[in-house]
């Protein structure tokens, strides 16, 4: 027993403890990871459907691309993508924007092993690393990163103010942050809508001291050390676009499908989300944030003022 452990580790994969929520999140992602790695490009957001956008593989450009325009991301930008999922997204700003250095974490081996394919398949191995690991302890040294974003992701982290933590820990004075989550736009009232909520949470394997207002989730990476934050509501661009063109598609037995609609429920419950938000790590670092459930861009930073 001891000699496969040490072989799986030595493959780069860390096997969570039997109780930890990095097993829980990645037991829930790793079941047909082989039928749908290729569906819809490998993406896995809701996607941004502005303007005349009508498909779902262009509305999850549009959301990665709108982040990285939040950031300034550039050739000699070197990113952390948190929650990377399948590496689609970095195999998308490496051919767009020529980033040349960007490592990817995720929690759930299979959808590493699906990314480094995906780098390789693409000859863009050199430029990118996937890493199988936790966002709330990552193995990099301080100041490893002039950027990070985690699209879709944070709500699952054990917790959300432990990751913000790491994040300003890795981020290289001056860097910026852009991330895309789930927040409440109130708290639920009635008996019933607790009750959804808890529903929503449970199903969606969200700690429930993530389960945040907008608000909450401003003070949270002010709390980490950003500043200058910005959150901008996305709600009504991201997920009724997604549920019209996706949920209600011919191809309604797609796994995309099933995790969209267990999203729908976990963030629209109990009130409504933000999809964006972004923030600066005070004389360091920028942080932004995207988050479902009002939908919102949120850009913060470590110093000065940041724009997007």
């Amino acid at each position: 027993m001891d000699q496969a452990i040490r072989s799986i580790e030595a493959a780069g994969r860390r096997l969570w403890p039997r109780n930890s929520q990095e097993r829980a999140v990645e037991r829930f992602y790793e079941p047909g990871v082989e039928r749908y790695a290729n569906y819809h490009g490998g993406m896995l957001n809701f996607g941004l459907w502005t303007g005349d956008v009508r498909d779902y593989p262009t509305a999850s450009r549009n959301l990665v691309r709108r982040v990285a325009r939040s950031i300034d991301l550039a050739p000699e930008s070197r990113l952390l993508d948190v929650g990377c999922g399948m590496g689609a997204q970095d195999v998308l700003l490496a051919r767009e924007l020529g980033c040349n250095s960007i490592d990817g974490v995720d929690v759930t081996w299979k959808h590493v092993v699906t990314a480094r394919k995906r780098a390789q398949e693409a000859r863009l191995e050199s430029r990118l690393r996937f890493h199988h690991g936790t966002a709330v302890d990552l193995s990099f040294a301080d100041g490893s990163f002039t950027h990070i974003i985690c699209i879709e992701g944070a709500e699952h982290f054990d917790t959300r103010r432990r990751f913000l933590a790491e994040a300003f820990r890795v981020l290289a004075p001056g860097g910026r942050i852009a991330l895309t989550d789930f927040s409440m736009k109130r708290v639920p009232v009635t008996a019933f809508e607790r009750l959804l909520a808890e529903l929503g949470r449970r199903g969606w394997h969200v700690p429930r001291e993530n389960v945040d207002t907008a608000d909450g989730f401003r003070a949270s990476i002010e709390h980490a050390g950003f500043r200058n934050v910005r959150i901008e509501e996305a709600g009504s661009d991201v997920i009724p676009g997604y549920y019209v063109r996706c949920m209600r598609s011919a191809d309604s037995g797609s796994p995309a499908r099933a995790c969209g609609l267990m999203r729908s429920c976990s963030t629209c419950t109990a009130g409504a989300f933000s999809n964006t938000s972004s923030c600066r790590r005070k004389s360091r670092k920028p942080a932004v944030a995207i988050t479902p459930a009002r939908a919102f861009f949120s850009i913060a930073s470590r110093g000065r003022t940041v724009s997007a």
